[in-house]
């Protein structure tokens, strides 16, 4: 049964607005800022920090990942001589925590690479976001000031999720095959999540007993 939403999202596509309607509609937990202040919190960094890190790449995530496999999330701590935070760390305590979200069901995570790390679980419903690039500079000119080139932003933007995705599990996160569903969120967010929702109510009614 499916218990779980990932939304991967391009950028200016509306994904986290998605996302929330969607928890709503579904009554299930919501995690993007929320699931960012927990590893700021358990990692002793400030939400800032935390955010700017997690969604880059470092090439030493492979020991953090073996690392904190052997002990509990909880307990984990900064490596002597280490001296900063980095993102291989942030990424490894965000894994920890979507993997115990997912295990405990009934939310909608956004990103991260969600879609990666939970692919192949049956109770979890993978969905890509995206929009033709006129309607997401149309969106992030309302949210930006005029000056922000905002084509650029997206490039930039875009190019980050991608690195995480291919650095950390060597996929590409645009490759279809990771998603139940991609949808154009120029069709409206509310007609999105109607159809997010009802696609999951399909397919829980063709479920075995």
């Amino acid at each position: 049964m499916i218990e779980v939403v990932t939304i991967a999202r391009e950028y200016g596509s509306g994904g986290a607005e998605l996302g929330r309607l969607v928890a709503s509609k579904l009554g299930w937990e919501f995690l993007d800022r929320q699931l960012v202040d927990r590893v700021a919190r358990i990692a002793g960094l400030d939400p800032k920090t935390a955010a700017r890190l997690g969604e880059k790449a470092h090439r030493w995530w492979q020991w953090v990942l073996a690392g904190m496999s052997h002990g509990a999330l909880y307990s984990y701590s900064v490596p002597d001589g280490l001296g900063v935070i980095d993102e291989g760390f942030v990424h490894g305590i965000t894994m920890r925590l979507i993997q115990g979200a997912a295990d405990s069901g009934k939310c909608v995570i956004i990103g991260r690479g969600a879609q990666v790390f939970l692919h192949g679980r049956t109770d979890v419903f993978n969905v890509l976001a995206y929009a033709p690039i006129e309607e997401r500079i149309r969106r992030l000119r309302a949210r930006h000031e005029n000056r922000v080139d905002v084509q650029a932003l997206i490039k930039q933007v875009d190019g980050q999720r991608a690195k995480y995705v291919r650095e950390y599990y060597r996929r590409d996160w645009l490759d279809k095959t990771l998603y139940d569903l991609c949808i154009n969120t120029a069709l409206g967010l509310e007609v999105a999540a109607e159809l997010i929702t009802t696609a999951i109510g399909i397919v829980k009614k063709e479920e075995p007993l």
